[in-house]
């Protein structure tokens, strides 16, 4: 199909993009340099009816009522709450961490700190830990530092392989402290997994006749069009053949365990302790119905090393993002038709809402 507008790339981003184009009566070609469409949200239904997804576990979370409009086009989607614990040797918590993990860590004192929490924020609020370590209180400071060292720390450093110190605070602030007891992980107004998986709403998101997908398309500099207007989701540092220099991902090793146990009390657990693995997640809760087996899935983070596996998240730190945008700037000086986007392309730790909403605006605009 001869395209008015080439699209590399068919994760959230990719996807959503070239749909609001093809409804706008454009021709658009997806190409993707996997098998599958989806990106790193790909799933697989398993036997017992649980869609493994392939690349960790993917919770669609937003309170963007455009955003809901579009995904419920293609999916019917069924309302999930996600709990997680974390697990620090011996001792287990919610997370993010609260009012539980305060009883645990002060004892007795615990009431007078919550009190004070209570007084100076308010019931339910979440507040970075990097605020709490500025209280005026001693208690509350000494309360921050000890979570730090408990929750915050070891998987920094294991997920990131930096000090938390290099990286962007917006990354912290991902997972705040609670004001209370309550063990949602999200606050958004809508929050559910398509009945169907993600691959099956890729699909159907891609399925119109004004776009052609094609998969195990990989694309370089000089396959890149110079005129015909693109959106490239993939890595700069990669398609400009490095030119200022690597840039820095991480990647996951994932280990799969069929399973007729299911993981108690949450479907994620977070390993904040000196093994190397960040976190096991049972698969479980993808399912519509009970099952009689399940997949735990355990991940061990590892740098991304081109060939070998795959890079899953570029690092949240301000001197990469500077290499970034000189990458950006000299992708704009060969080639001004091409639109970055994306998770990889914009080199930011996207959620899955804000691909769509960022691709929402960038089909409806271009």
């Amino acid at each position: 199909m001869t395209a008015d507008w080439i699209v590399v790339g068919s994760g959230f981003t990719g996807a959503t993009a070239a749909r609001v184009l093809a409804e706008r009566g454009l021709r658009v070609v997806v190409l993707e340099r996997r098998a599958n469409v989806g990106g790193n949200a790909f799933d697989e239904r398993t036997a017992d009816g649980v869609y493994l997804h392939k690349y960790g576990p993917h919770l669609f979370h937003t309170s963007s009522e455009r955003v809901v409009k579009f995904v419920t086009r293609f999916a019917s989607w069924r309302p999930y709450n996600h709990r997680v614990l974390g697990e620090h040797e011996e001792l287990r918590y919610p997370l993010p961490p609260n009012f539980v993990l305060v009883d645990l860590l002060t004892g007795r004192s615990s009431r007078a700190v919550q009190e004070v929490l209570l007084a100076t924020y308010g019931a339910g609020t979440r507040v970075p830990l990097h605020v709490l370590e500025h209280h005026e209180s001693l208690d509350v400071r000494d309360l921050a530092g000890r979570i730090r060292e408990m929750v915050f720390t070891p998987y920094t450093r294991k997920m990131w392989g930096e000090h938390a110190a290099e990286l962007l605070a917006s990354t912290e602030a991902r997972v705040p402290f609670v004001v209370g007891y309550d063990e949602g992980y999200f606050t958004d107004s809508f929050q559910a997994i398509p009945a169907d998986g993600y691959s099956e709403f890729f699909n159907r998101v891609l399925d119109h006749p004004r776009i052609a997908v094609e998969t195990n398309h990989p694309v370089g500099l000089a396959a890149l069009p110079t005129a015909q207007p693109v959106i490239f989701t993939g890595g700069l540092d990669e398609l400009l053949e490095n030119r200022l220099g690597s840039l820095p991902y991480r990647s996951i090793r994932f280990r799969e365990h069929v399973t007729s146990e299911r993981l108690p009390h949450a479907a994620t657990l977070n390993f904040n302790d000196g093994r190397p693995q960040t976190r096991v997640t049972d698969m479980g809760f993808t399912a519509c119905s009970k099952v009689l087996s399940t997949v735990w899935v355990e991940e061990t983070p590892e740098p991304f090393r081109p060939g070998a596996n795959e890079a899953l998240y570029p690092i949240p730190a301000a001197r990469w993002r500077d290499v970034h945008n000189k990458y950006v700037a000299l992708l704009g000086d060969s080639h001004p038709n091409v639109v970055v986007a994306g998770r990889m392309g914009r080199y930011q730790y996207y959620d899955m809402d804000q691909a769509c909403a960022t691709a929402l605006r960038i089909g409806s605009q271009a």
